[in-house]
């Protein structure tokens, strides 16, 4: 979900900056399949590319675990008088100055390769949601998306310990490899590939389908 929020000062407007939003539950579907307790929101700003703001829930947030005792279920989704107040809340968001906010719609690229960086510190097919290190793991991913891998050198400074050698090292060689990509990523060489391999496949395609004739139609008896 993209959406644009106005920044004031003094009373006055200054810009308007749109942000991405995208909301990732950490669920694996393959093998031992099983739902992860924990999820993570992030608000990316759409110029600067940088994490505005994250949030991190997990099986800590769920009533029931909390107090089990206590808990009650809520009304079922079939219920009338519930969908009578869920119209009222969506209708605060269908109103003239929400929807010019939410109206952008821009790309959640960004989001989702945020999700993937974080699957990649805090894999899914470990159980970290009753783990304080997955709020560390979150943490360290967003460090990685705005400040790049140099990070761990600055937390060390920081602690007024030493950034390392080897780790600095390593850190110039994983921003100079990621560079790299990105670079090679928006180059005119890689967009005509694509196109290229793209028009190749429906050529394919196109051949496939005239030697092999209609299979299914309507008027195919």
């Amino acid at each position: 979900m993209s959406f644009s929020i106005i920044c004031s000062e003094n009373g006055e407007d200054v810009n308007l900056v749109t942000v991405k939003y995208d909301m990732g539950w950490q669920k694996r579907g393959s093998g031992r399949k099983y739902d992860s307790k924990s999820g993570v929101g992030t608000l990316i700003g759409e110029q600067t590319g940088k994490v505005v703001e994250h949030d991190l829930c997990n099986k800590k947030w769920c009533s029931y675990k909390r107090n089990p005792d206590k808990y009650r279920s809520t009304v079922s989704l079939t219920n009338l008088p519930l969908r009578k107040k869920l119209a009222e809340i969506i209708g605060e968001y269908t109103s003239g100055d929400n929807i010019e906010k939410i109206s952008p719609c821009a790309s959640t690229k960004e989001v989702e390769s945020f999700h993937s960086m974080v699957a990649n510190r805090a894999p899914k097919a470990k159980h970290l949601c009753s783990s304080s290190s997955l709020e560390r793991r979150v943490d360290c991913t967003v460090a990685q998306k705005n400040i790049s891998y140099g990070f761990i050198s600055q937390v060390y400074e920081e602690c007024g310990l030493s950034p390392g050698k080897i780790t600095e090292k390593l850190s110039e060689k994983l921003a100079i490899k990621r560079k790299y990509q990105n670079d090679y990523k928006n180059s005119l060489v890689n967009k005509r590939r694509k196109l290229f391999r793209k028009q190749i496949i429906k050529e394919k395609e196109t051949v496939v389908e005239m030697r092999e004739g209609d299979t299914y139609n309507n008027l195919l008896i």
